[in-house]
């Protein structure tokens, strides 16, 4: 599988690649060992949370512990999050402020595609686009068409 992954990495822009880690009863090192060798390779985890992650406040701290460590990571490593969306079954690196920060400060780091630079061109294009093919005056268009 991570040979599939490192494939992709160098066929996708970057932060399009991305994967699942369950977890589970597993120790923590073992799953920061997981996140850190995704993230050097410009793969972004995704935890998936089960419905036994979180019994007691004990489990919390652990998920809350990973979360950190996931947020670092993508940091340290520089993935690019502008592909991610916020995804009910897993936490991504854009939902780790909702685990780490002060809740009533998080806010969502996305920001809407047409607010972005690549938004703003696309929407001058086809705003020019639409008054090229904008139709002047009937008139015009029976005496180009030589009627």
């Amino acid at each position: 599988v991570h040979e599939a992954l490192e494939y992709a990495v160098g066929i996708f822009s970057p932060g399009t690649v991305w994967t699942e880690l369950v977890l589970g009863s597993e120790p923590l090192d073992l799953v920061k060992e997981k996140i850190d060798r995704l993230t050097g390779k410009g793969i972004v985890p995704h935890l998936k949370l089960l419905a036994t992650s979180m019994y007691t406040g004990k489990d919390y701290w652990r998920v809350k512990e990973v979360v950190r460590h996931l947020q670092q990571a993508a940091k340290r490593d520089r993935l690019t999050l502008k592909w991610l969306y916020p995804n009910c079954r897993c936490v991504s690196p854009l939902d780790t402020q909702y685990f780490t920060d002060d809740p009533t400060s998080a806010k969502l780091a996305a920001k809407p595609v047409y607010r972005s630079r690549l938004g703003k061109k696309a929407f001058e294009g086809f705003a020019a686009l639409r008054r090229k093919l904008r139709i002047r005056d009937l008139s015009d268009s029976y005496e180009s068409a030589g009627l």
